[in-house]
């Protein structure tokens, strides 16, 4: 049953400005204890502590600008709130189409709010919290391509062209701003397309004009709020070291205009100081050290990394239900080929090693919560695939089929390919390109290893599934991504199970609603204050670093001592249940006890 209309109970007090919530949070607490004999023991024990959430009800008047307005997700999402907004039809070949919103998170799903006559009742999930609609957001941003939208939607190809045709009216003064342009980030072929770049030469000054047009944007149009989120290309992933290690050396590095400091870290910094939210939709490690030590200082929101919306998405699921279900993956071998301006520039090695990164580490909190499956203490590496092209050297790293210890607890701060490689390189491939016009195929080479570095590596690393990804740029099939995947399972009594699964994604059709989705959430979750009772004497914001999106990144940027979880039923219970806690509501159990007696 769904519910459009409802109240809470006692424990929330409403006001014309804010909700303030009572809640219980139960959680248990793990204690460790030493007999005499040196065992350890332990100990789980239910726990109970008191919060206040305070949530602030007024809705601003919200704009969104858009790193990368110009391209396949930008065009996209500003035609799809147009046609949303102004209720515009389109035909295609299976008949007249109306526009909608599937696809979010927040204007397409229910949260269960409880039980009524034994019919379970939900709410639309944008009904719990006051949340600002879609239809009501101002959009802006940066391209590196002059385009206005209009244009930029047709050279896209997303949308069928009657929908084109019918909202390009609306598009055609729509025009980005000049974007930075580094194209030591970006592969060579993404050159052409920058015509409209910022002639501010040093990094201080992109920033200071980055900072302005936030601050332009904002004025011209009235705003309460601006989210800024980067749906721009993929960058090659930045060195990490003393230069961007802490807040200093960063903003040092910054004046000395230093080579490894990319473009989407500039805007990172720039939002961060105008105290903007900022999220980083690609793979990238935009979040360098210092920047994560600048967005704790100014009390600004961050949130990253990489979009969820297709072939990961549905790896965070089976993955997770082969764990839970006692059936041990072995290997995980994920293939995609897309034609996209996206797949183009990942046909670069080092942009695509960010992609890869981000893609293969999804499994890992679902692998390392069963050791009854998997050795965590000691496990055997092996050889697997590595990328290489033409044009730049081969990336000799280890698959990313795991992690270290010092790497885990490092996570937050540190994600780049130096930490995630091993002490030794892997056996040099021999990398096979074909080329067709202004396209390249990479070939992917299995890496070998002697006997005698096997032996080496038994051991050395804990247990964990062979893990490979591929991408392959295709120009034929456009946005619509293929991703195919193969999961090889032990089952009883030494079987094997094998999961063959082919999945056509709708590359920017996908993207669009989840980049609603993270503005939308990071402005709602802007306005939750919470305080511990006996510790906070006011209410105090949620941590800079916004983990409840986790549910729509591949790689959650998490605060110091959470846990990354990739697990998506987790991840969505995560950011459901503090929704809920906000309107005096408990995490929905599953119990059903009231239906357990005879």
């Amino acid at each position: 049953m769904l519910l459009d209309n409802v109240s809470f109970g006692p424990n929330v007090v409403e006001t014309d400005t804010e909700l303030r919530a009572k809640y219980t949070y139960d959680s248990t607490e793990i204690v460790a204890t030493t007999t005499t004999d040196g065992e350890t023991k332990y100990s789980v024990l239910p726990k109970q502590d008191k919060y206040e959430f305070v949530t602030d009800k007024r809705v601003p008047k919200m704009g969104v600008m858009l790193v990368g307005w110009g391209g396949n997700n930008g065009s996209t999402v500003t035609a799809g709130i147009i046609a949303n907004k102004k209720g515009i039809t389109w035909r295609t070949k299976t008949g007249v189409q109306k526009p909608n919103y599937y696809g979010s998170l927040t204007q397409a799903s229910t949260i269960r709010v409880g039980n009524f006559e034994s019919e379970e009742c939900y709410v639309p999930f944008n009904k719990l919290l006051p949340m600002v609609h879609p239809n009501d957001l101002v959009l802006g941003g940066w391209d590196i391509s002059g385009l206005s939208l209009d244009r930029a939607m047709e050279r896209a190809g997303v949308l069928d062209v009657d929908l084109q045709n019918k909202v390009a009216p609306y598009m055609s003064e729509l025009k980005p701003l000049p974007a930075i342009f580094d194209p030591s980030f970006v592969a060579e072929n993404q050159q052409a397309r920058a015509t409209n770049v910022m002639t501010a030469k040093s990094k201080e000054a992109q920033i200071a004009q980055i900072r302005e047009d936030v601050r332009k944007f904002k004025a011209d149009n009235d705003l309460d709020t601006v989210v800024v989120m980067w749906t721009a290309n993929t960058e090659r992933y930045s060195d990490v070291g003393p230069h961007n290690q802490t807040l200093d050396a960063l903003m040092a590095s910054v004046r000395a205009n230093h080579a490894e400091i990319s473009p989407s870290t500039l805007y990172a910094i720039a939002c961060i100081e105008e105290g903007v939210p900022f999220i980083n939709g690609s793979p990238q490690n935009t979040f360098v050290p210092g920047v994560i030590e600048l967005a704790e200082k100014r009390g600004s929101m961050i949130g990253g990394d990489d979009f969820k919306s297709g072939q990961t998405k549905m790896k965070s699921v089976l993955t997770d239900f082969l764990v839970s279900a006692g059936i041990k993956p072995r290997a995980i071998v994920s293939y995609n080929h897309l034609g996209n301006n996206d797949g183009m520039n990942l046909s670069n090695p080092l942009c695509f090693k960010s992609k890869e990164i981000s893609k293969s580490d999804v499994v890992n909190d679902m692998i390392h919560s069963n050791e009854l499956l998997y050795d965590l203490k000691r496990g055997k590496k092996t050889g697997a695939a590595v990328l290489s092209s033409s044009r730049s050297p081969p990336l000799h790293e280890k698959s990313s089929k795991t992690t270290t210890k010092v790497e885990e607890e490092d996570n937050y701060k540190n994600r780049t390919p130096a930490t995630r490689s091993s002490s030794r390189e892997s056996t040099p491939v021999i990398p096979k390109t074909t080329s067709s016009g202004n396209s390249t195929s990479v070939l992917v080479s299995p890496v070998t290893t002697t006997s005698e570095e096997v032996d080496d590596e038994v051991d050395s690393e804990p247990e964990h599934p062979d893990h490979c990804v591929v991408i392959k740029y295709i120009p034929y099939v456009g946005d619509s991504k293929r991703a195919m995947d193969e999961y090889s399972s032990e089952i009883f009594l030494g079987g094997v199970n094998t999961i063959v699964m082919h999945n056509t994604c709708e590359d920017s059709l996908l993207a669009a609603p989840l980049i609603l989705d993270l503005v939308l959430l990071a402005e709602m979750t802007s306005r939750i204050r919470i305080k511990r009772e006996g510790q906070d004497k006011e209410p105090q914001p949620l941590h800079p670093v916004n983990v409840l999106l986790s549910y729509l990144t591949k790689a959650p940027l998490v605060p110091k001592k959470h846990p990354c979880i990739n697990a998506l039923a987790k991840q969505r219970a995560m950011l459901e249940n503090v929704f809920k806690a906000c309107v005096g509501l408990p995490p929905d159990n599953n119990m059903w006890l009231e239906s357990k007696f005879a």
